[in-house]
């Protein structure tokens, strides 16, 4: 079971600073909607050891009727 979290950059303006590669995470265990006494549930619940990573997938774009009936 892995993650890769792609390269992250800091933006200001014009400029932008690359603060971390690229990296790959292998974790122990995936829960999907866990829940354990938190007010927002998280699509994944991902264990690495005892680091704890939440994952939440967001559809910020629903297709439209249009693009359903096609």
């Amino acid at each position: 079971m892995r993650l890769t979290i792609p390269r992250q950059f800091a933006a200001h303006g014009g400029y932008e600073v690359l603060i971390a590669e690229e990296r790959e995470i292998v974790f122990d265990r995936a829960t999907l909607e866990y829940r354990d006494h938190v007010e927002v549930i998280p699509y994944v619940h991902l264990q690495v050891g005892e680091m704890n990573l939440f994952v939440e997938i967001a559809v910020t774009h629903p297709c439209g009727e249009e693009k359903i009936s096609v």
